[in-house]
């Protein structure tokens, strides 16, 4: 009788198991996909990180009218979006709690913490920094 309820005991945990692995796998295959997302974005692109409002600016190329288009990513209610000048956005990830954003040589370090305070790293490389917003105009 003890065996059998040991059996049964191991068998729900293995199920457990298995199941939260899944889980992490979930997650973690979206924050690597938005991860090559932003890396293609931004990837030979000027960039102006302002550290203050944690926000990251770039220059996506000339609209309709032949200006120069800055676009941002930020963090607005519970979600990392993609913003455009003329008030456009795109939602990026969901579940935001917190985002930082750290300057480093040639790269910027991304940091997000989502709604069940997991931490997510993301380290986008080769990255040309401009010293103020003004010059993203090309």
């Amino acid at each position: 009788m003890v065996s059998i309820l040991t059996i049964l005991m191991m068998q729900l945990c293995l199920q457990l198991i298995s199941k939260s692995s899944q889980l992490n796998v979930r997650d973690n295959i979206r924050m690597h996909v938005v991860e090559a997302r932003i890396q293609s974005i931004l990837k030979d692109k000027t960039v102006y990180v302002d550290s203050d409002n944690q926000r990251l600016y770039y220059s996506a190329g000339n609209d309709s009218q032949g200006e120069s288009d800055i676009k941002s990513f930020e963090r607005t209610d519970q979600y990392l979006r993609q913003k455009d000048e003329h008030g456009g956005f795109e939602p990026v990830l969901n579940n935001v709690k917190r985002f930082n954003i750290l300057k480093k040589s040639k790269s910027v370090q991304l940091t997000i913490v989502d709604s069940s305070n997991r931490v997510t790293e993301m380290f986008i490389s080769d990255i040309t920094f401009a010293e103020k917003k003004g010059d993203l105009v090309r």
